[in-house]
């Protein structure tokens, strides 16, 4: 997993949204239309686990669910050659809610 901008695609419950987010270090820093990303990430041979966290910012209902704050643990494969990977996890409390990321590096 390397430093660099990254496209993510965030999935959740019916909806998704896509972000640019900046990974350095371990700690992502990112932002789409309504909502702020951020969290931490560790790489462990071929596969990344760590916290992703979501705060929707907008006015208009939330598209990934009605949640203003989450916080979920993540994990999933890496893909060495693309540079990208797939993450996903789960959040149990008022309700249920999945999420899935799939990152992408952003090559200028």
């Amino acid at each position: 997993m390397k430093d660099g901008t990254y496209q993510f695609v965030v999935t959740a419950n019916s909806g998704a949204v896509e972000a640019l987010a900046t990974l350095a270090g371990g700690a992502i820093d990112g932002a789409s239309l309504g909502y702020e990303f951020g969290g931490r990430l560790t790489a462990i041979g071929d596969r990344v686990e760590g916290v992703i966290t979501a705060v929707w910012t907008g006015s208009l209902p939330p598209s990934l669910g009605m949640f203003k704050s989450i916080s979920v643990h993540v994990n999933g494969p890496y893909d060495p050659v693309t540079g990208g990977f797939t993450l996903e996890g789960q959040v149990s409390g008022h309700h249920v809610v999945a999420i899935k990321v799939v990152a992408t590096p952003v090559h200028s």
